[in-house]
């Protein structure tokens, strides 16, 4: 398989995850502000991955429009006083978005590369270690794995962890959702998780975003991040989609590559200071 994307088609990831972060947003107590500038969605939890700012789309000639956007969107966070970032990728503009939220007193927080895959076509074989189940989030004992999971593998903060948990459990799970989750076992002991998003929220809706995947400290190495994605880019090819996209941690950049997704961008985030 390549990761030839269709016709016309730019690096789709900064929209699947802006309307991922719109899907988090609209839990009760979130809050979603859509402009023609940017969009900014806030679960009004204490977690920076779940509240954001992204997909902005400012003439770069429009040097008022641009600052006084930027400050509107430092005051909307500032009024909540929640962690948060501002998403800058290869869709957003103008091109030296970042310059002028430095500018703004934002600072880097990371780069990481996106990448895509193909779904026109047979997808590798999964090869994880002998044992392993992998099976979608459909009940609260499942999601209870998933979750005790991402709080080993991802390594978030406490308070962070709480937010995360927090989210995902006011979503729910069921196969209907745009949302899946799916956490590996070996016996009765959770030792990865991932997740898939189908879109649906004001765009990314033709792409197989991959995301949250994770494996627990001491099983890395054994196949089992490879075996939890391609379970969630079968479904993904079964639901119709064309396109897989992800963003990817130093770590999994060799697993993805393996799987045969290719980088086709880069995608950036800001935040203030304190919340870096």
């Amino acid at each position: 398989m390549s990761a030839d994307l269709p016709a016309g088609m730019a690096d789709p990831f900064e929209a699947n995850i802006a309307s991922l972060l719109a899907h988090y947003g609209g839990i009760p107590g979130g809050e979603i502000a859509d402009t023609p500038a940017v969009r900014v969605s806030t679960t009004n939890q204490a977690s920076r991955t779940l509240n954001a700012a992204s997909v902005a789309i400012l003439p770069a000639d429009k040097q008022f429009l641009i600052r006084t956007t930027i400050a509107a969107t430092l005051d909307f966070f500032a009024r909540r006083g929640q962690p948060w970032r501002w998403i800058v990728g290869s869709t957003s503009q103008p091109d030296g978005l970042g310059d002028e939220l430095v500018a703004a007193g934002l600072v880097l927080g990371a780069e990481v590369p996106t990448m895509s895959l193909s779904l026109d076509g047979r997808l590798p074989d999964p090869d994880g270690p002998a044992g392993l189940d992998v099976r979608e989030v459909e009940e609260a004992a499942s999601f209870e794995a998933w979750i005790e999971v991402q709080r080993s593998g991802l390594e978030f903060p406490p308070r962070a962890a709480e937010a995360w948990e927090a989210v995902h459990r006011a979503l729910g799970w069921s196969r209907g959702l745009p949302l899946r989750n799916y956490v590996g076992l070996i016996g009765d002991r959770p030792v990865g998780a991932a997740a898939l998003y189908l879109g649906g929220v004001a765009g990314g809706e033709d792409v197989a975003g991959i995301y949250n995947v994770a494996t627990i400290p001491e099983a890395r190495g054994m196949g089992i991040a490879r075996a939890l994605t391609l379970a969630a880019l079968r479904d993904g090819q079964a639901a119709g989609r064309h396109v897989a996209s992800l963003g990817s941690s130093p770590m999994g950049l060799s697993v993805y590559h393996r799987l045969g997704f290719v980088e086709v961008g880069r995608l950036r985030w800001y935040t203030t200071p304190e919340w870096r």
